[in-house]
């Protein structure tokens, strides 16, 4: 049994290679046809592009563009972990603006920093856990978390 495996997974590999050589050869189907960098196939004989589809031809003459790809769960779970990093920045700013017009001490200020910066550690934290992700319950507390420290900024800088 042991064997067999073996042999069939050396044959599975052996004919995607030869199958992936033969496709990764010369394609252009020996009509002496070569590519310029944007992807237009030139004939030998003129300068006139060959497009390499009907629909790319019809496509510009309507004007239609592309759509853009559908994101990924990775772009989107990198996405939160851009969200919760760009919302500690804006809580640094605003601490740092607080703190330069007098609005909160020193210590309060050190305070207020602690904690975003205890926020953007947990956030890297659980990402660098999940395999760069942050999964979406662990995403809704960070933003409580910010949410509850804005409240803080808010309420110091109104009894200032």
């Amino acid at each position: 049994m042991r064997s067999f495996l073996i042999k069939a997974a050396l044959a599975a590999a052996l004919a995607s290679t030869s199958f992936a050589g033969a496709y990764a050869a010369d394609h252009s189907g020996g009509h002496g046809h070569e590519h310029n960098f944007d992807g237009n196939r030139f004939s030998s004989g003129d300068d006139t592009p060959i497009p390499d589809s009907i629909t790319s031809q019809t496509d510009a003459a309507l004007g239609v563009q592309a759509m853009p790809a559908p994101q990924t769960m990775a772009a989107v779970h990198h996405e939160r972990l851009a969200r919760i990093d760009r919302e500690i920045s804006r809580v640094n700013h605003r601490i740092m603006l607080d703190r330069r017009d007098g609005y909160l001490n020193n210590a309060e200020a050190r305070n207020l920093e602690n904690r975003s910066r205890m926020i953007r550690t947990d956030a890297q934290i659980v990402a660098e856990n999940h395999r760069g992700t942050l999964p979406e319950a662990r995403f809704d507390r960070l933003q409580t978390r910010i949410a509850n420290l804005n409240r803080t900024i808010h309420r110091d800088v109104a009894n200032a």
